[in-house]
């Protein structure tokens, strides 16, 4: 089964390109004065009305289009600034065409100090969203809506935070070539705080629209991940933005960026074009006990794969050679759980172990059940047997899976996490490779703790997983941005395979 992993990375990574709230202390070395007082003196001698329009190009394919607004409430000191982005693209992910539309609205008060922000994400069926108000000096109160119902929690956040807009973009304009500048962000969707370093590259006349243009290349880089944007000198306008794994962004007219190729778009299945080719071919993946295995590309060889079950024999700049052993279940007791994996049994805003109807049906599941090791395997069965298989583009929430009962590989992996750990399993989210139908795919699939690490796969619904199953690294969608580095850039070589000879066949 091809999985949609990747694709939701790279949404929740082109959401932060449009979603950036910032530091007023990112730019203290531009200005000679103070941070709060330059600022207000760029916004003044800086247009306050934007209206910027931007295509989606994938594989030069026009899939979507960007819309960024800003405008002034003058009678409003609380929410004076408004910015507003909406992206919709159409992707194909398994022959069929699903929309997307995401939009974040956010407003900042007076002083240029974030006050309120809203985040919505629309696909087919699937819709969720959050908005969040400041309710005192640091604090915000968020109230989350979704298929699995509505949350409220409150988080703190710096009292001088921004949002990106096209200031910002001005203030950048001001580096030369070799300078440099650290934002710190924070992505709406999982409320989670991010940096990014900013570098301009150098100047560079590119033609467009039948003229030269003057340019300053800047680099942006997430986790590793670089992408590279083209600023007009004379305005600070951003003409073009090309990431590592092929999508890119270029100015446009309103009509011109929703003009999208829907006939040619639907000839993209995204799924398949992020998919890690491997030679040979492997026969009955899910025999494989052993593999030996070549990865190669940029940004493999920095991530830290060793685990319980691989093992680096070689690295280089841009490759590594590992063995990877099949994982099963133990049936030995559990032993007290160490304090430093305590922390795999807390929930998280989209691992809501703690919430009411997740602890009912992890108690109906393991009721009667004292082996930590038979209820791993009745709730991975559970979860295989009840979640209906759907490749769709959402944000994995364990309560959403609960109620429409259907998703793919995180939907399945986020469900089992939550009710595991509701359990008392300690329990995370792997993210990595799977091989099946002549490629390695991104896939997610749960390890839980018993006397140490283990790992299964709910939506095969295996007590254990096959040599195929490459980990790159585990935790959340914030953490999964580092893969960004690779998508589409890994090739992978098979050294060795070695199968279970007791396997049924496939």
């Amino acid at each position: 089964m091809k999985r949609k992993t990747a694709v939701i990375l790279i949404l929740l990574f082109w959401l932060l390109l449009f979603t950036w709230f910032i530091r007023f202390e990112a730019f203290p070395h531009l200005f000679s004065k103070s941070v709060r007082l330059d600022y207000r003196e760029l916004l003044n001698d800086a247009p306050l009305m934007s209206d910027a329009w931007m295509k989606i190009i994938m594989q030069g394919v026009h899939v979507g289009y960007s819309h960024t607004a800003m405008e002034v409430d003058e009678k409003n000191p609380v929410d004076r600034f408004i910015l507003r982005n909406t992206t919709d693209l159409d992707l194909n992910m398994l022959g069929t065409i699903q929309p997307v539309l995401i939009r974040v609205h956010s407003t900042l008060d007076a002083f240029y100090a974030l006050q309120y922000f809203e985040f919505s994400m629309k696909t087919g069926k699937y819709a969720i969203s959050l908005n969040a108000r400041r309710i005192e000096k640091d604090t915000f109160r968020v109230n989350m809506r979704s298929a699995g119902g509505n949350q409220t929690l409150f988080i703190e956040l710096p009292p001088d935070i921004i949002i990106y807009s096209p200031v910002i973009d001005m203030a950048l304009r001001q580096l030369k070539p070799g300078q440099s500048v650290t934002m710190n962000t924070l992505d709406p969707a999982t409320l989670r705080p991010m940096k990014n370093l900013i570098t301009a590259l150098r100047y560079e006349t590119i033609p467009w629209h039948g003229t030269n243009l003057e340019t300053t290349v800047f680099s942006y880089t997430y986790s590793g991940s670089e992408m590279l944007t083209w600023m007009d000198t004379r305005d600070g306008q951003v003409l073009r933005q090309e990431t590592p794994w092929g999508w890119s962004l270029e100015a446009a007219s309103p009509t011109e960026a929703v003009r999208v190729d829907r006939r040619r778009a639907a000839q993209l299945d995204l799924t398949t074009a992020l998919a890690v080719p491997a030679q040979p071919p492997l026969n009955s993946p899910r025999s494989i006990t052993s593999l030996v295995v070549r990865l190669e590309g940029a940004g493999i060889a920095a991530l830290d794969l060793a685990s319980h079950r691989q093992r680096l024999t070689q690295r280089s700049s841009n490759a590594l050679v590992m063995t990877v052993s099949s994982d099963r279940l133990p049936q030995l007791p559990t032993d007290t759980i160490p304090e430093n994996i305590q922390i795999e049994l807390q929930p998280t805003i989209y691992i809501q172990c703690d919430d009411p109807a997740i602890q009912r049906m992890a108690q109906k599941i393991t009721d009667g059940i004292t082996s930590r090791s038979e209820q791993v395997a009745a709730l991975t069965d559970w979860v295989f047997s009840n979640v209906r298989k759907d490749p769709s583009i959402t944000l994995p929430s364990a309560l959403d899976v609960l109620q429409s009962m259907r998703g793919d590989c995180n939907e399945h992996t986020y469900l089992f996490v939550a009710l595991a750990r509701a359990a008392g399993i300690p329990a995370r989210v792997q993210v990595g490779f799977m091989y099946t139908q002549g490629a390695f795919y991104y896939h997610a699939w749960p390890a839980v703790y018993l006397d140490g690490w283990v790992e299964t796969d709910p939506t095969l619904g295996t007590l254990g997983v096959d040599a195929t199953h490459i980990a790159l690294l585990h935790g959340e969608l914030p953490e999964q941005v580092k893969l960004l580095n690779i998508i589409g850039q890994t090739r992978a070589v098979i050294l060795e395979q070695h199968h279970d000879p007791n396997h049924k066949a496939e």
